[in-house]
């Protein structure tokens, strides 16, 4: 009898889990020119995350990694798009990363858990750490984040692009809205 206990008690106890991104994912960033605010999108990305769960509870992120084709970023004027590339440098440097280091709190109101944590943020080959506010829901076997980034593209190098002979310039503050889901590695 007692170990029939202990086998229905597994469950509960705390077990690090991996997840990867799924195809659940919007990554947008919305700047300003002299012209008119202006919007890239991509859903397309990848990653992996391990969570400690106990439950139906998430109770820590043990690492959690994402990275996206900076090419993947669409603002449907192709002008504007290679623009952008040209001055994220995306011949030398394709990617944008995340890697988490560090989970300073979390806290559950609700379903919602929010989450701050910091990580390291490469954009065109500068990497600066990054300390982030999201909120993230846990349930059926995924775990999905959203929140917003403020940036500014000089911190990464990245002169802000301009077009039309700088006649039309870009601002230097960037805002990042990312909603992306992690799929438990069992569901794929």
């Amino acid at each position: 009898m007692r170990y029939l206990i202990i086998l229905l008690l597994i469950p509960f106890f705390a077990g690090a889990q991996s997840f990867r991104v799924s195809d659940d994912l919007k990554m947008e960033i919305w700047g300003t020119s002299t012209l008119h605010d202006w919007e890239m999108v991509s859903n397309d990305g990848q990653g992996t995350a391990d969570f400690l769960l106990e439950g139906s509870e998430l109770k820590d992120i043990r690492s959690l990694s994402f990275k996206m084709k900076t090419r993947t970023l669409k603002s449907g004027k192709g002008t504007m798009d290679r623009i952008c590339y040209d001055a994220m440098k995306t011949d030398d440097h394709e990617w944008i990363t995340f890697e988490l280091s560090d989970i300073t709190s979390i806290t559950k109101t609700g379903s919602t858990y929010k989450i701050t944590g910091k990580g390291d943020l490469t954009i065109a080959g500068k990497t600066n750490t990054a300390v982030m506010n999201v909120n993230a829901v846990y349930g059926g076997g995924k775990v999905k984040f959203t929140g917003e980034y403020n940036l500014k593209m000089t911190d990464f190098d990245v002169d802000p692009p301009t077009a039309m002979f700088g006649t039309i310039k870009t601002g230097d503050d960037l805002k990042v809205k990312f909603s992306l889901t992690y799929a438990s590695a069992s569901s794929f």
